[in-house]
């Protein structure tokens, strides 16, 4: 179930919410699911509301975190408030996958790719506490127009293999690029979304932009065998166009 914080001023949430029962049950269509059975996931970084806002001001966010536009932050005073409130409007103690909705698409003309790799730093290092304390199981980058799906050449490009290594780091993992649990890296940063359509946006398993860990001598890769060597589960956005894509 993907619900989000910025998705139609979080119905989807309270929709989840009203269904998801005191004895940790849900009610749907005559059947009961125990939360086991689910796997939720939300979105952190748009500010959806005043009330999220506010509770990371709260918090200690300060006006600039919230950019230009006053309406996107991802400092661990955001996502620990936008988080508080995902949870409650669920009735969760816990979701299953934290996006951070939209991070590159936002930032890429604000910051430098490195100011933009440190801002991740910083966010992921708080996600892994989120981690300690349960209340999320995974993290990840919710994308859309650039990230993944341009050139790294591009402004807003961002590299698959680099991204992993942060969050190993975030997890203090060791070595750098260590292969997750194999080499008993437990890291949260294990899932991306991202447009895929087979006419209009073929680029995770067509274009080869991505390294891999072992530097330039493995050559670039596509998306898709990057994640797979990376342990990085893919969700698909825009799939088929969203039911317009022709034939």
């Amino acid at each position: 179930i993907s619900v989000g914080m910025a998705l139609k001023h979080l119905f989807a949430e309270d929709d989840l919410g009203v269904e998801y029962k005191v004895d940790g049950q849900m009610e749907k269509r005559r059947r009961k699911y125990q939360r086991s059975e689910l796997f939720v996931s939300t979105k952190a970084g748009f500010v959806a509301t005043s009330e999220m806002k506010s509770r990371a001001l709260e918090k200690g966010a300060s006006s600039a975190d919230f950019g230009p536009e006053g309406r996107y932050c991802i400092t661990p005073e955001c996502i620990e408030a936008s988080l508080d409130i995902s949870l409650e409007r669920m009735g969760l103690e816990t979701v299953d996958l934290l996006y951070l909705h939209n991070f590159a698409e936002k930032l890429w003309n604000v910051l430098t790719k490195e100011q933009m790799y440190s801002s991740l730093k910083i966010a992921f290092e708080h996600l892994e506490i989120e981690r300690q304390k349960g209340r999320i199981q995974f993290y990840g980058l919710a994308t859309f127009s650039k990230s993944f799906r341009i050139s790294p050449v591009e402004k807003g490009a961002l590299d698959l293999n680099r991204v992993v290594g942060i969050a190993q780091e975030a997890a203090k993992c060791g070595a750098k690029h260590a292969l997750s649990k194999k080499n008993g890296c437990d890291h949260g940063m294990r899932f991306v979304q991202l447009p895929v359509s087979p006419h209009s946006m073929p680029e995770m398993y067509t274009k080869k932009w991505q390294e891999l860990p072992g530097g330039n001598n493995r050559g670039l890769h596509t998306f898709s065998d990057a994640a797979l060597e990376l342990q990085v589960g893919i969700f698909s956005s825009k799939s088929l166009g969203t039911g317009n894509e022709k034939k």
